[in-house]
């Protein structure tokens, strides 16, 4: 559930935008010698930067000469986030209220704004479904941002057999309300609309693309295409998996792919004919309710339909459609593929076999890859969500993930020491993330490690195998433990009341009891 690209529009940005007097935007002089002492000025960005919040009560800081000067005052930090989405978005919201009103807080995002769309853009956009959950809106509620609009509450999930029968699930929990199916599109456009209404000090800035040559970590600045150079006491790294932040702070080679999902893509079929499906499907997938909905699950072992609920016209039905990226490329075996699915309807084939030929010279959308790295930030620089703890939609947790790691910076951030912070929160927050990370590697691993090309065949065997013996050992579990759960991942996931690493550690003792319990059958069986 991760996009490649996204199309947005804003044709209402201005400019000569006001700042807050904490946040000093500095014009480069258009002199070649001005040009020539700011870059003789940058040090390799992969140094650590470790500068104190400077202070001053009123003169400038540094000589006549320096260029990228600006005035911070005690109690006033200047806070730059990179990226617009949720993630972004959210700790910017924050920091915003845990640094006061005194403080300056932009966000400078590549893309247009999402909230000035026009109908045309939103319906070409890639509208996939994300989930939301308790852990979601617990972060949101900090963030004063959980009034969503638009989306549908996830009641569960609902499969089709082989034999053409649909099976239903609900998710467990009691608020319901907490859990909602929502696309990446409308998600943002609310939280961006919220952040105005809430926090109105936030700064936004759209098309505003950043390279990694644009950050001089040391100076603590952030030059813009247009020369504007930008001072920050805090940089916050939330522009997704392909971060330039990061690259900015660590260099290209700082992260270590555990799972490679880029082989493996989807695209999305918008407005699939309601006729096309059975009753039984329909009423699945609507819920019999005006306000719910459930994801609808079929396929085989090439590829899998996913039809769920549109949050643009709830009437609508869409679809998202997985495969390798070399069959989602070759419309002719994509289409036998999809037509050999038992119990999918003819006619639903066909519409998304026909969907997938029309854009078959396009790249599909890739899955993503699961990339570890070892610390989330340093000196005025940290990284939050896929940009430091990226993973596939595998468990569907990305966006969560992120939001708790706002979360944390915004818990950890102190304006006396912004380089120790940074460094406390990565402290705290990395073994989290990597906790969620191996869980999500090893659940890739079981549930597609077998269809992707990049994935080693023999970790999908005994990963399937451990998940499976996961399964056991919680279903032991929770008849003599009620704090646990028979499917550990799946309800744990969901609950905030747990840590990551504790679920984490859950679920290692339910795979050991599953060993166990075979290993005494084992040994049963050789007796006989």
């Amino acid at each position: 559930m991760r996009p490649s690209s996204l199309a947005l529009h804003n044709n209402n940005f201005k400019t000569n935008h006001t700042l807050s007097s904490s946040c000093r935007r500095v014009p480069l002089p258009c002199t070649s010698r001005s040009r020539a002492l700011h870059r003789s000025s940058r040090t390799p960005l992969d140094e650590t930067c470790v500068a104190p919040l400077r202070c001053s009560s009123g003169g400038s800081l540094g000589d006549d000469d320096d260029t990228t000067s600006s005035l911070v005052t005690t109690g006033s930090p200047n806070v730059l986030v990179v990226g617009a989405g949720p993630v972004g978005t959210t700790a910017a919201c924050l920091l915003s209220d845990r640094l006061g009103p005194s403080a300056s807080v932009t966000i400078l995002e590549r893309r247009s704004d999402p909230t000035r769309m026009d109908d045309a853009s939103r319906m070409s956009a890639r509208l996939y479904p994300m989930a939301l959950n308790e852990r979601s809106f617990d972060a949101l509620a900090r963030a004063r941002l959980e009034d969503i609009q638009g989306g549908h509450k996830l009641r569960g999930f609902a499969v089709l057999t082989k034999e053409g029968r649909v099976k239903q699930f609900n998710l467990p929990g009691q608020d319901e309300d907490k859990r909602i199916l929502i696309d990446w599109v409308t998600w943002t456009s609310n939280l961006i609309t919220l952040a105005r209404q809430k926090h109105p000090r936030i700064n936004f800035q759209f098309d505003t693309p950043l390279r990694p040559s644009a950050f001089d970590v040391d100076a603590q600045t952030v030059t813009l295409d247009n020369g504007t150079v930008m001072k920050y006491d805090l940089l916050v790294g939330a522009d997704g998996a392909n971060s330039v932040a990061r690259t900015a702070l660590y260099g290209d080679a700082c992260t270590k792919v555990l799972y490679d999902g880029t082989n493996v893509g989807y695209r999305i079929l918008q407005g699939v004919d309601p006729s096309y499906l059975t009753n039984d499907m329909l009423r699945a997938i609507y819920d019999n309710d005006d306000n719910t909905a459930r994801i609808f699950r079929c396929g085989s072992k090439k590829t899998s339909i996913v039809l769920f609920r549109s949050c643009v016209d709830p009437s609508r039905i869409d679809a998202m459609y997985t495969g390798t990226v070399a069959l989602l490329s070759d419309a002719t075996a994509y289409s036998e593929t999809v037509h050999a699915i038992e119990g999918l309807p003819h006619s639903v084939a066909l519409a998304i076999a026909a969907s997938n030929a029309a854009n078959a010279h396009n790249p599909p959308s890739s899955f993503g890859q699961v990339r570890w790295m070892r610390e989330f930030g340093k000196g005025h620089v940290a990284l939050v969500g896929d940009a430091a703890h990226s993973v596939t939609s595998s468990l569907g947790q990305g966006a969560t993930t992120g939001l708790g790691s706002a979360v944390a910076l915004a818990d950890a951030i102190n304006t006396d020491d912004i380089a120790g912070s940074v460094s406390a929160y990565s402290a705290s927050r990395a073994p989290q993330a990597h906790a969620l990370q191996r869980m999500e590697v090893l659940n890739a691993y079981a549930t597609s490690g077998w269809r992707n090309p990049n994935a080693s065949k023999l970790w999908s065997v005994i990963a399937r195998a451990a998940s499976t013996l996961g399964l056991i050992g919680g279903l032991l579990l929770s008849r003599v433990n009620s704090g646990v759960r028979h499917s550990t991942l799946f309800h744990g996931l969901i609950d905030p009341s747990i840590t990551l690493r504790d679920l984490e550690n859950q679920f290692l003792k339910c795979i050991s009891l599953g060993v166990f319990v075979l290993a005494i059958l084992t040994s049963c069986l050789c007796m006989l």
